[in-house]
Protein backbone atom coordinates (compact mmCIF):
# COMPACT_ATOMS: atom_id res chain seq x y z
CA UNK A 1 0.00 0.00 0.00
CA UNK A 2 1.13 3.70 -0.37
CA UNK A 3 1.75 6.04 2.33
CA UNK A 4 -1.55 7.73 1.58
CA UNK A 5 -3.55 4.70 1.66
CA UNK A 6 -1.57 3.92 5.02
CA UNK A 7 -2.36 6.96 6.64
CA UNK A 8 -6.39 6.62 5.37
CA UNK A 9 -6.44 3.36 6.68
CA UNK A 10 -4.94 4.80 10.44
CA UNK A 11 -7.71 7.82 9.94
CA UNK A 12 -10.54 5.50 9.64
CA UNK A 13 -9.66 2.53 11.94
CA UNK A 14 -10.80 3.96 15.59
CA UNK A 15 -9.03 1.76 17.46
CA UNK A 16 -5.34 3.71 16.39
CA UNK A 17 -6.85 7.06 17.12
CA UNK A 18 -4.90 6.72 20.12
CA UNK A 19 -1.97 5.53 18.52
CA UNK A 20 0.89 7.75 18.01
CA UNK A 21 2.51 7.61 14.41
CA UNK A 22 5.14 9.49 12.77
CA UNK A 23 5.69 9.43 8.62
CA UNK A 24 7.54 11.01 6.99
CA UNK A 25 11.47 12.23 6.58
CA UNK A 26 12.69 13.13 10.17
CA UNK A 27 12.19 10.48 12.84
CA UNK A 28 10.12 11.00 16.40
CA UNK A 29 11.89 9.38 19.02
CA UNK A 30 9.02 10.83 21.71
CA UNK A 31 7.23 7.38 21.98
CA UNK A 32 5.95 7.12 18.79
CA UNK A 33 5.96 4.33 15.98
CA UNK A 34 7.51 5.88 13.02
CA UNK A 35 7.78 5.17 9.04
CA UNK A 36 10.39 6.76 8.06
CA UNK A 37 12.78 7.53 4.32
CA UNK A 38 16.43 7.38 5.84
CA UNK A 39 19.59 9.35 4.11
CA UNK A 40 20.54 6.00 2.17
CA UNK A 41 17.05 5.97 0.21
CA UNK A 42 15.96 3.44 2.35
CA UNK A 43 12.83 3.33 4.31
CA UNK A 44 12.43 2.02 8.24
CA UNK A 45 10.00 1.55 10.57
CA UNK A 46 10.72 1.59 14.25
CA UNK A 47 9.15 2.47 17.90
CA UNK A 48 11.17 5.58 18.72
CA UNK A 49 11.33 6.02 23.01
CA UNK A 50 13.51 8.04 24.85
CA UNK A 51 15.92 8.99 21.99
CA UNK A 52 16.36 5.49 20.44
CA UNK A 53 15.04 3.03 18.43
CA UNK A 54 13.34 -0.23 19.44
CA UNK A 55 12.47 -3.32 16.54
CA UNK A 56 14.22 -1.17 13.85
CA UNK A 57 13.65 -2.85 10.07
CA UNK A 58 14.81 -1.52 6.75
CA UNK A 59 12.66 -1.97 3.72
CA UNK A 60 13.86 -1.15 -0.25
CA UNK A 61 10.59 0.53 -1.66
CA UNK A 62 7.91 2.68 0.92
CA UNK A 63 4.73 0.43 -0.28
CA UNK A 64 6.68 -2.19 1.79
CA UNK A 65 7.36 -0.32 4.84
CA UNK A 66 4.04 0.79 4.69
CA UNK A 67 2.83 -2.56 4.44
CA UNK A 68 4.98 -3.81 7.49
CA UNK A 69 4.03 -0.56 9.93
CA UNK A 70 0.61 -1.10 9.29
CA UNK A 71 1.06 -4.70 11.06
CA UNK A 72 2.32 -3.26 13.45
CA UNK A 73 -0.08 -0.99 14.06
CA UNK A 74 -2.31 -3.71 13.86
CA UNK A 75 -0.62 -5.57 16.52
CA UNK A 76 -0.34 -2.91 18.93
CA UNK A 77 -4.40 -2.55 18.76
CA UNK A 78 -5.16 -5.98 19.01
CA UNK A 79 -7.11 -7.12 21.78
CA UNK A 80 -5.84 -8.52 24.59
CA UNK A 81 -7.30 -12.62 24.59
CA UNK A 82 -7.79 -13.65 28.56
CA UNK A 83 -9.21 -16.64 27.86
CA UNK A 84 -5.80 -17.64 25.70
CA UNK A 85 -3.40 -16.52 28.50
CA UNK A 86 -5.41 -18.15 31.52
CA UNK A 87 -5.25 -21.47 29.02
CA UNK A 88 -1.56 -21.09 28.83
CA UNK A 89 -1.00 -19.94 32.40
CA UNK A 90 -2.75 -23.14 33.49
CA UNK A 91 -0.53 -24.96 30.81
CA UNK A 92 2.39 -23.92 32.12
CA UNK A 93 1.58 -24.38 35.91
CA UNK A 94 0.52 -27.76 35.05
CA UNK A 95 4.21 -28.33 33.15
CA UNK A 96 5.93 -26.71 36.27
CA UNK A 97 3.88 -28.96 38.40
CA UNK A 98 5.51 -32.11 36.70
CA UNK A 99 8.74 -30.84 36.45
CA UNK A 100 9.44 -30.31 40.17
CA UNK A 101 7.88 -33.83 40.54
CA UNK A 102 10.17 -35.32 38.17
CA UNK A 103 13.17 -33.23 39.70
CA UNK A 104 11.85 -34.63 43.26
CA UNK A 105 12.27 -37.95 42.06
CA UNK A 106 15.32 -37.50 40.24
CA UNK A 107 16.56 -36.12 43.66
CA UNK A 108 14.66 -39.36 45.76
CA UNK A 109 16.65 -41.60 43.15
CA UNK A 110 20.05 -40.12 43.80
CA UNK A 111 19.90 -39.97 47.36
CA UNK A 112 18.83 -43.67 47.29
CA UNK A 113 21.93 -44.52 45.46
CA UNK A 114 24.03 -42.71 47.81
CA UNK A 115 22.73 -44.31 50.46
CA UNK A 116 23.42 -47.73 49.20
CA UNK A 117 27.16 -46.99 47.91
CA UNK A 118 27.76 -46.43 52.10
Amino acid sequence: MTILELEMKIAADRRMDRLPVNIGERPCYDEMFNLVRQENGKWATFYGEHGGTTNKQEYDTKEEAADALWAILEDAVKPYDWRKARENMRAYRKEEKERKKQRRQEWRRNLRDRLKKR
